[in-house]
């Protein structure tokens, strides 16, 4: 059970009210709200894309609790596994994964500090686990049970988005001919699951602007580009 205060409430209701607030402009092209898109290319900055089949809706992750609570987290599909340090709070975003995903989180506190991991589908939690134990692991199963744990990415691509706390921004995702169009918050970090060939992302601040946010693209584990501000590109390949 989640004992809330003062403290970490405002933390639980925070990436609830951020997809609530931008639900009706969420665009297609397999987006966190349990719609399907389209491949295809982009017809536009933040309109869609067109043409091609459907691809999976993205899931999002949020890892929620006291603020500041050091962690180490695994999220897993069916094609490879993702590992990374973290602190609350943070969403992660896994675009084009194949279902089952089993997360996997550790509490790194030093001292009893709440770590909660919460699955959203079109703004229900879908899965919730805590802990405040330091040292402590919690995991939770979205689509069922993973039969087993894969190894890491041939082609590991991840997005970086820091700045502000609560700072808005709309994000269009693009590797090879699928898109994924985002409106959240930062801190965030998007996964992109089978990645090869050419990646990119458009990021753009929106609504309030409490500071510049960063993105940094690292691919299997190097950092392969960088940019800041309130609107910008970051792209590079896979090797």
């Amino acid at each position: 059970m989640i004992c809330v205060t003062k403290r970490n409430w405002w933390l639980l209701r925070w990436p609830v009210l951020v997809l609530a607030l931008f639900c009706a402009a969420q665009s297609g092209c397999g987006n966190t709200f349990g719609c399907t898109g389209v491949s295809g290319s982009s017809s536009g900055q933040f309109n869609g894309c067109s043409g091609g089949s459907n691809i999976p809706p993205q899931s999002a992750i949020n890892f929620l609790g006291n603020l500041g609570t050091p962690f180490t987290a695994t999220i897993s599909d069916t094609k490879a596994s993702y590992s990374f340090n973290g602190t609350v709070p943070l969403q992660v975003v896994y675009v084009n994964n194949v279902p089952p995903l089993r997360v996997l989180a550790t509490n790194l506190s030093t001292t009893p500090s709440l770590l909660a991991i919460q699955a959203i589908s079109a703004f229900t939690t879908i899965r919730l686990a805590s802990t405040t134990a330091p040292g402590s692991t919690i995991s939770v199963n979205v689509g069922g049970a993973l039969p087993a744990m894969p190894g890491p990415a041939a082609c590991d691509v991840r997005f970086y988005v820091s700045g502000p706390i609560g700072q808005f921004f709309q994000s269009l995702i693009e590797q090879n001919n699928n898109a994924y169009e985002n409106r959240t918050a930062a801190p965030n970090l998007f996964l992109v699951g089978q990645a090869s060939g050419n990646v990119d992302g458009v990021f753009t601040e929106v609504i309030a602007f409490l500071g510049s946010i960063q993105v940094n693209l690292m691919i299997n584990g190097k950092l392969a580009a960088f940019d800041s501000g309130r609107t910008f590109t970051v792209k590079s390949a896979c090797p």
